[in-house]
Parts: structure tokens; C-alpha cells; sequence
């Protein structure tokens, strides 16, 4: 994803997201996940993919037409950590091509968009991953 795209990417999914609670972590495929968020104004899910060729997040149009899969131990880890916590803001920082978002118990999702270098990770209060 384009580092000035994926600015008002951010933007937009932090006026979107904020305030919405995580519900449900889903593993569609290796590579894709979508989180499910309850929202004051009405349900919301985030789709993260972290495909080498083609990284990328966003709000999906659509469901995922693919068969349904178990969660894998780090989707089960996001949803065990994340679950009922808060988005507090979902930011873009200047030189790195990735989106972090933060929760109000102080854990933050990082999706690093580099292409061949993308990846998931999830970071406690203390900074460790």
C-alpha cells in the first residue's frame, strides 16, 4: 500500500473505528484476517491483509466468499488479548509504512504494509511484542 495513501487510510479508519469494541478476531486465510467491532453507530469490521505481494487494510465491502477456518494460534492469541477492549485511535506514523492501532487497555495492533515485509504484530503496555 502507497505510504500516502495509507494516510488517509488511517484517517479514515480512526473516524470509523474509534470507540467501536472488538467483538471477534476471524482468520480467513493464512494471510487475511477481519476484525469484527461493535460501534455506538452500528457494526464495523476491519480487514487486514498481510499477502507479500499485495499488503493492504481497509473496511471490506463484502463478506469472504471462502470456506470458514479454525483460528490459528496467533488469531486466537489477538482475539483472547483484544477482545472487549476499546479502539482508542488508529494512527499512521511518518516514516514507517505501517498503521497501528491502539485499544483502551493499552495493547496496539501494528500492521507493518511494506510489500515482502509485511506482517501482524501485536505489542503489550510495556513495548515488548
Amino acid at each position: 500500500m502507497d505510504n500516502l495513501v495509507l494516510f488517509q487510510v488511517a484517517a479514515d479508519l480512526h473516524r470509523s473505528l474509534s470507540g467501536a469494541v472488538l467483538r471477534e478476531v476471524r482468520e480467513e486465510d493464512r494471510h487475511r484476517f477481519r476484525l469484527l467491532l461493535d460501534h455506538p453507530d452500528g457494526n464495523r469490521s476491519l480487514l487486514i491483509s498481510v499477502r507479500p505481494e499485495a499488503p493492504w487494510i481497509g473496511r471490506p465491502a463484502g463478506r469472504w466468499p471462502g470456506r470458514k477456518r479454525g483460528p490459528s494460534r496467533f488469531a486466537a492469541l489477538l482475539a483472547r488479548t483484544l477482545g472487549g477492549a476499546l479502539v482508542e485511535r488508529v494512527v499512521k506514523p511518518v516514516k514507517d509504512r505501517i498503521c497501528r492501532i491502539d485499544f483502551s487497555h493499552r495493547f496496539q495492533l501494528v500492521v507493518e504494509l511494506a510489500a515482502h515485509r509485511a506482517n501482524i504484530v501485536l505489542v503489550d503496555p510495556e513495548g515488548t511484542v
